[in-house]
C-alpha cells in the first residue's frame, strides 16, 4: 500500500474504535486493500447478544443470513475458534483446500456471493467471547498476502478495546442518571460557571415551579440577585484547593418567597480518580432539597416506583390530603368521573384497593 493510504487506514481504524458506527468504513478500506469482496468484524459468545457482526462493504443479505444461520456452519470458524488472540489465518492453514470446498457452508453460503478464500486475525478469545476480524475474497490468501493483517491487528486490538472501554463508561453514566433520577431531591450537574449539563425531574419540577432557583441562559441561578451571585461563587469555588483537600461541602439556603420553606442547596465538586486533566472544564452536582416537598413524595418518584401517567400521579398525590375524590377532582379541575377513573388505575398500579392503603403507601415514600 501507498504510505497516504496506509495512514488514511490507520486513521479509519482509530475512527471506528472512538465510535462503532465508523467500523464499516474501516472494514471497506481493508477490503479495498486486498481486492477483497468484503471484510468484517465478528463476535461469537454463548448467547445471542454476545454475537454480532459488521461489515465493509455492507451486503446485508450476507451478513443477516450468516448471523442468523451459516455462522453454525461456517468450518473455518470452527477451526479457528480455538487459536488465541493475535493469531493469523487463512483457510488453506487450517484445512485442505479440497475439504472446505464440499462444506454446506461454500457451496451453499460463500459461493452465492463469488467468495472463494477466507483469512482472519483474532482479537481476543475468551471463554465468553471471540473476536475475529475476517477479509474474504475471490483469489487464495498466500502467506505473503496475510502481512498487511499482521502489521494492522495490533490496531484493530486497540481500537476493539477502546470499543470496550467506552461501552463501560456509556453503562455507567446510563447507571449514574438512573440513580440521579431517583433521588428524592433534585440535582444538577453544572461546570465552574454554573452552566447545566444535566438536570434530573425533580430540579425540573422545582424550576417549573418558578420559586427560589431557576435557569437562565440554561446558567443556574437563584431568583434573589445576591444569593444568585452567592450559589455561582459556591460553585466556582468547590473545585479549589482547600475544597478538594478538605472534602469540604458548600450549603445555602434559596429563599422562596412568603409562606413557604426556603430550598436547601449542597455544591460538591465531581471528582475523577483519573482522567480529570482531560475534561475541558471541572464540574459540580448541586443536590437541592425541597422541605415543602416532604409533606408529599415528588409526582417524579410516583411515575417512576409505579409506572404511573401524570395525571394519575397527581391524583394520587391530592388523595394525601385526606379529604375525598370530590374534592380531589376540583383541585386538579377534572370531572369525578375522570377522578375515579385514574384512581381506579392507581389502585392497579399500586396493588391497593382503598384510599387509606395508598395513603399508607405514599407515605412511606416520604
Amino acid at each position: 500500500m501507498k504510505e497516504a493510504d496506509y495512514d488514511a487506514l490507520i486513521g479509519a481504524v482509530y475512527d471506528a474504535g472512538a465510535s462503532p458506527s465508523e467500523w464499516p468504513r474501516a472494514l471497506s478500506l481493508i477490503a479495498a486493500a486486498y481486492g477483497a469482496e468484503m471484510a468484517g468484524i465478528a463476535s461469537y459468545g454463548p448467547g445471542p447478544v454476545d454475537r454480532w457482526g459488521m461489515l465493509g462493504p455492507d451486503i446485508p443479505a450476507l451478513g443477516n443470513e450468516y448471523l442468523t444461520y451459516y455462522y453454525s456452519k461456517n468450518v473455518f470458524l470452527q477451526k479457528t475458534a480455538h487459536e488465541p488472540a493475535g493469531s493469523i489465518q487463512s483457510d488453506t492453514m487450517v484445512m485442505p483446500k479440497r475439504e472446505f470446498r464440499r462444506t454446506e457452508f461454500y457451496n451453499d453460503f460463500l459461493v452465492r456471493f463469488d467468495i472463494h478464500s477466507m483469512s482472519n486475525a483474532v482479537l481476543t478469545n475468551s471463554e465468553t467471547r471471540f473476536v475475529e476480524v475476517a477479509v474474504n475474497r475471490q483469489k487464495d490468501f498466500e502467506q505473503a498476502d496475510l502481512g498487511l493483517l499482521r502489521r494492522l491487528l495490533p490496531h484493530l486490538q486497540r481500537a476493539f478495546h477502546l470499543n470496550i472501554r467506552l461501552a463501560h463508561i456509556d453503562l455507567y453514566r446510563f447507571a449514574s442518571i438512573e440513580v440521579l433520577e431517583r433521588l428524592a431531591s433534585g440535582a444538577v450537574v453544572v461546570d465552574r460557571r454554573a452552566r447545566v449539563l444535566f438536570v434530573n425531574k425533580i430540579a425540573e419540577e422545582l424550576f417549573r415551579d418558578g420559586a427560589g432557583l431557576r435557569l437562565r441562559d440554561n446558567v443556574l441561578a437563584a431568583e434573589i440577585y445576591s444569593e444568585s451571585e452567592r450559589l455561582q461563587r459556591m460553585i466556582a469555588e468547590s473545585h479549589s484547593a482547600e475544597c478538594f483537600r478538605d472534602g469540604a461541602l458548600s450549603t445555602l439556603e434559596i429563599s422562596r418567597g412568603a409562606g413557604r420553606r426556603s430550598l436547601s442547596v449542597l455544591v460538591a465538586p465531581l471528582r475523577m480518580a483519573r482522567n480529570d486533566t482531560f475534561l475541558d472544564d471541572a464540574y459540580s452536582i448541586v443536590i437541592i432539597k425541597d422541605s415543602d416537598a416532604r409533606k408529599k413524595p415528588p409526582a417524579s418518584i410516583l411515575r417512576s416506583r409505579f409506572s404511573l401517567t401524570t395525571a394519575e400521579a397527581r391524583l394520587a398525590l391530592e388523595i394525601l390530603n385526606g379529604d375525598g375524590i370530590a374534592a380531589a377532582a376540583r383541585r386538579l379541575s377534572v370531572s369525578q368521573t375522570t377522578a375515579r377513573t385514574h384512581l381506579a388505575q392507581v389502585f392497579a398500579k399500586t396493588g391497593t384497593r382503598r384510599q387509606a392503603e395508598l395513603v399508607r403507601i405514599l407515605l412511606e415514600l416520604m
